[in-house]
Formats: C-alpha cells, sequence, structure tokens
C-alpha cells in the first residue's frame, strides 16, 4: 500500500505545480540492472519529473526490464515503478543529482520462484544540457522487500531528458 500512497502524493503534487505555471520534463532511457534474484536484465525506463523548485523535484517513472540470460523460455520480465525525490546539487550545462524513493518490484507472468515487493531506492546522476534535450546517465540501486528475504537491484541507466 505504501507504493500507491506514494503515487498519490506525487501525483498531487504534479497537479499542485502545474497549476502554478511549472513544466513537467520527461525522460526515457535504457538500463542494465543487476539482480540478485534474477541475474542482469536489459531493460526500458521512462520518467515525468516535476520541479518544484530550481534544486528539488519530484518524479514518477516505470520501466520494464527482461532478465533472459537463460534463453527466451526461461525469459522472466519484471515491471518497477518508483516514485523519486531528485536533488541537483550544482552546476547549468552539467548538473549532478541525487534520487531516492519508493517503488515496486513487480514479476510478469507466472513462473516459480516468482519474487515481489515494495521497494527502496536511493542512487545519483547527472545530467549534461544539449542543444534541444538533456542527456542523462544515474546508478539507482534499491532492495526488494519480500516475504522472508531482501534482494538487491541495481541500476544502470542512461537516456535523454525533453
Amino acid at each position: 500500500m505504501m507504493p500507491l500512497r506514494s503515487f498519490a502524493l506525487v501525483a498531487t503534487l504534479f497537479f499542485a505545480t502545474a497549476a502554478s505555471g511549472q513544466t513537467p520534463r520527461f525522460g526515457v532511457g535504457t538500463e542494465l540492472m543487476l539482480s540478485t534474484a534474477n541475474n542482469v536484465g536489459i531493460g526500458f525506463r521512462g520518467r515525468v519529473s516535476m520541479p518544484l523548485n530550481a534544486d528539488v523535484s519530484v518524479a514518477i517513472g516505470s520501466g520494464i526490464t527482461g532478465f533472459a540470460l537463460g534463453g527466451s523460455d526461461n525469459a522472466r520480465w519484471v515491471f518497477t515503478p518508483q516514485v523519486s525525490g531528485i536533488v541537483t546539487l550544482e552546476g547549468v550545462r552539467q548538473a549532478p543529482y541525487i534520487l531516492a524513493g519508493v517503488g515496486a518490484y513487480l514479476p510478469l507472468g507466472e513462473f516459480e520462484g516468482k519474487r515481489h515487493g515494495p521497494t527502496f531506492h536511493a542512487g545519483a546522476g547527472k545530467v549534461r544540457v544539449l542543444r534541444d534535450v538533456s542527456l542523462f546517465y544515474e546508478v539507482d540501486p534499491g532492495i526488494v522487500i519480500e516475504k522472508s528475504r531482501i534482494d538487491l537491484i541495481v541500476p544502470f541507466r542512461i537516456g535523454v531528458i525533453f
């Protein structure tokens, strides 16, 4: 239930800041995810962020990652929605940032040993301003809290922000 409450809070903040004239930023990219539960996966990710001021933004994002090192017959797909707070540290053309928040690790389909649960994440990244878009890269490690264990996920992401 905690991720759903967090999504509702961020959605409320989005509408409140949109009413004040702020413009959301959209980002898309790819990710390489290391997982103690599923090994290595490759996926896609999207995120919408809304600046609260010059230094702080709130974001809603989600991704889908495929773990197919065992071949297509044993492939596992995971959906990973997140809400995050983002703090930009400094810079104009290049800006490092930190992010943290909550989400969920939700395997898709039916398979044995299916692991799922809420996630907590904290990471860092860097944005480089180009002409019309910005390039970002980040690492955003997190923990997945399951019924009887905790798993670690470490996604490495690169993409563009519009």
